[in-house]
């Protein structure tokens, strides 16, 4: 959490700047490569994955609904923003579903690897997520204060 909370507001700043897909495609490997730490016995190894975690978590809060809102004012297909609102509220009554079968697929990942097997399983959902993303998405950033969304 202290990670989230350091990193947090440099970590979208850099997404809308960089690019939102490039923030997803960051969360992905970060995320990752924090759940591969905790196979390691090394407190150092652990710490840095705790700290790569947090960055992740700040720029999945981000980066992907940011990358969204961005394609939907860019294409000016949904002008009153209609569909982005029922998009959001998919997401958010899908979450609750999403939740219950990760739990449950994290507590088999437990009793066939141990307590580290739910973290080595979310490195495939990972990995699928972020080739999605990088195959699928276009680029976009945030353009000036104004919020507008450039695309690339």
């Amino acid at each position: 959490f202290a990670s989230t909370a350091i990193f947090g507001p440099l970590v979208g700043r850099t997404a809308d700047t960089y690019g939102r897909k490039k923030g997803t495609l960051a969360f992905t490997v970060m995320y990752a490569l924090g759940a591969m730490s905790t196979k390691s016995p090394i407190l150092a190894v652990l710490l840095v994955g705790r700290i790569l975690s947090g960055i992740g978590t700040s720029l999945l809060f981000s980066a992907p609904e940011s990358w969204l809102v961005g394609e939907s004012q860019k294409s000016g297909d949904d002008p009153d923003g209609k569909y982005l609102g029922e998009t959001f509220g998919l997401a958010y009554a899908g979450d609750s579903i999403v939740a219950i079968l990760a739990g449950q697929f994290a507590m088999a990942a437990a009793g066939r690897r141990g307590p580290t097997g739910p973290f080595e399983l979310s490195t495939g959902f990972l990995a699928a997520g972020g080739l999605l993303a990088a195959l699928l998405w276009k680029e976009n950033k945030a353009e000036g204060s104004g919020g507008d969304a450039k695309q690339s």
